[in-house]
């Protein structure tokens, strides 16, 4: 017997590796499995593939020149167009849908574009929806407040939410898989002496994610006696960008950029590194 029919609605889940596209695919693979229809509404692409038995997608068509790196990023000129056509085609399959029947119990969004369509056309999509704070800027909380409910991933958005726009979110952290992120299991064979230590990071190579401020910590600590080696996961449009900055303060015995790494291995990683 069918719970709650959900629909995530998210412009790069389908098309775009990150943090948030993982929470909403773990999210959605696991409320499908306690009996719950599950639907995802995103831009078409191949990261969705699998999910297909499990969820039902509804694919937004792809812009010409759009890219993976077309996202949230200030210095992509394309980024107000290719969202703008976005949000123009979503919330006519949003309604397109509302007239054939497909109804929602709720609908969960993750980023401000979409709880900003949903904030201004709830009059006809008339459909609860939840807003789910990944990060905090004004600009979310400002269309946040809007929805029916607010969902931080962690005190600190929480909190901010409430100081700056008076309203105070439900606190749900991520989830993590403790059967797959087990210290236990195989690692990587890194050929390091016994005395070197590994520093991992992981996550988009983007500006904002700062990893130019862990490769400048990888120089000041190079001078000390501790003997560090730092592996970055990750692709992105800094990519480039942090290889020069490596290659300018002479850290390419200290610091690899490894790219993107398989789902399936980042555990590998976690278990072998410090």
């Amino acid at each position: 017997m069918i719970e709650v029919r959900i629909l995530f609605f998210n412009r790069l889940v389908g098309c775009h590796v990150g943090g948030t596209e993982t929470h909403i695919k773990e999210l959605a693979l696991r409320l499908a499995k306690r009996g719950n229809e599950v639907h995802i509404m995103t831009t078409e692409g191949s990261e969705l593939r699998g999910l297909d038995n499990k969820v039902k997608v509804w694919y937004i068509g792809k812009n010409w020149r759009e890219t993976p790196n077309s996202r949230g990023i200030k210095s992509d000129l394309w980024l107000p167009l290719f969202a703008s056509i976005f949000a123009i085609k979503s919330l006519y399959k949003l309604i397109k849908l509302k007239l054939q029947g497909e109804k929602f119990s709720v609908i969960s969004v993750h980023c401000a574009l979409e709880g900003f369509i949903l904030w201004i056309f709830k009059w006809i999509i008339r459909t609860p929806h939840l807003f789910v704070f990944e990060g905090y800027t004004d600009v979310e909380a400002r269309i946040g407040k809007h929805s029916d409910v607010q969902i931080a991933i962690s005190n600190t958005i929480a909190n901010k939410c409430r100081d700056n726009y008076g309203f105070q979110p439900i606190v749900i952290p991520v989830g993590i898989d403790m059967k797959r992120f087990s210290p236990n299991g195989e690692k990587l064979s890194l050929n390091y002496p016994i005395d070197h230590q590994v520093v991992l990071g992981l996550g988009r190579l983007s500006q904002q994610k700062k990893f130019d401020v862990l490769i400048k910590a990888a120089e000041i600590l190079s001078k000390e006696t501790i003997q560090l080696k730092f592996l970055i996961v990750g692709d992105g449009s800094e990519k480039k960008n942090l290889q020069s900055l490596i290659n300018k303060l002479d850290l390419r015995n200290r610091v690899q950029l490894v790219g993107r790494v398989r789902d399936e291995k980042l555990p590998m990683y976690y278990r072998s590194s410090d």
